[in-house]
C-alpha cells in the first residue's frame, strides 16, 4: 500500500491497513446494493412490459346486443320494453390492441387502454368530435370482459345521446358472442 495513503487515514486515527479495510469493505457493500438496485428496477420494468397484455382470446369478430339505459331512455324514447337496444358488431386484432365497431353505435375505431390487462380490455373514442354543432353523440368509452370459455364478451361502457335541454350521458351494457376468429 502506498505510504501516502497509510499516513493520510493515519490522521484519523485509525491504521491505515485497517482504514483501506473499511473503504474496502463499503465499496463492496455498494457494489451489493448496486446489485440490488438492478435486479429490482429489472424486476420492476419486466412487470410493466408484461402489463397490459390481453388474452390473445379476444382477437376475432364478436356479435351481440347493447342496451343503452338512463336518462335518455327513460325520457327521451319513452321507457319502453327495450327501447335502446343495438345490434352490434366488434372486431378485435392484433392481440387485443386494436378494437373498432363495425356495425352499431358509434362506429368507428378506439383506443385501447394500456390499463387493459388479461380477461379485461378497456377501449375509448380517440376523438370526440362529431363535426356537428350539437357536440359528439354516441359511444364514449368501455370495458370488454372476456368469459372463461373465452365465447362470451360482456360490455360496460358510457355514451354522450341527445336530451333536452342538453346532451346526456348514458350507460351501455351488452353481451357478445364470437362470430370469427382473426
Amino acid at each position: 500500500m502506498p505510504e501516502d495513503v497509510r499516513t493520510t487515514f493515519g490522521r484519523f486515527g485509525l491504521p491505515g491497513d485497517a482504514a483501506l479495510g473499511i473503504i474496502f469493505r463499503q465499496m463492496c457493500r455498494i457494489g451489493v446494493m448496486m446489485r440490488l438496485a438492478i435486479i429490482f428496477l429489472c424486476l420492476v420494468f419486466g412487470r410493466a412490459a408484461l402489463a397490459g397484455q390481453v388474452d390473445p382470446r379476444f382477437d376475432g369478430t364478436w356479435m351481440g346486443v347493447e342496451d343503452v339505459s338512463g336518462y335518455f331512455v327513460h325520457n327521451q324514447l319513452g321507457g319502453g320494453a327495450k327501447p335502446g337496444e343495438f345490434s352490434t358488431v366488434i372486431a378485435i386484432g392484433d392481440s387485443g390492441k386494436t378494437l373498432g365497431v363495425l356495425k352499431g353505435m358509434t362506429v368507428g375505431r378506439y383506443v385501447v387502454s394500456p390499463k387493459s390487462d388479461g380477461n379485461t380490455l378497456i377501449f375509448k373514442l380517440e376523438s370526440l368530435h362529431s363535426g356537428h354543432g350539437t357536440g359528439f353523440l354516441g359511444r364514449t368509452d368501455g370495458k370488454l370482459v372476456l368469459s372463461a370459455d373465452g365465447n362470451t364478451l360482456t360490455e360496460t361502457g358510457n355514451a354522450i345521446l341527445p336530451g333536452w335541454p342538453r346532451n346526456v350521458n348514458c350507460i351501455i351494457k351488452g353481451s357478445f358472442h364470437r362470430r370469427s376468429k382473426k
